[in-house]
């Protein structure tokens, strides 16, 4: 599906993926039962700091940018997470 993402998109995916594997390791905040929501934001502004120099991104307003960030860092979070728990039927033990 991520072949589908819009140019934009797909930069910021893989600026998100690369922090996020620098923060994949035992014992990361990542993967705390309820991770800090002050720690997730300021990995967001540091993915949209890296990004926006970029000449594509200084047409976006910081507003989209931010929120776009946040909801591909949240859902790669969710991904590793749920990958790392094995969910596939853990639910009902």
């Amino acid at each position: 599906m991520k072949s589908y993402y819009p140019d934009t998109a797909r930069k910021i995916q893989e600026k998100v993926e690369e922090e996020c594997d620098l923060q994949d390791y035992e014992g990361s905040r990542l993967y705390d039962e309820y991770p800090d929501r002050f720690m997730l934001y300021h990995l967001g502004r540091k993915i949209v700091d890296e990004v926006k120099s970029e000449a594509d991104m200084e047409a976006m307003s910081d507003g989209l940018l931010g929120d776009l960030v946040e909801v591909l860092l949240f859902h790669e979070i969710s991904r590793r997470r749920c990958r790392r728990r094995r969910c596939r039927g853990d639910f009902y033990r």
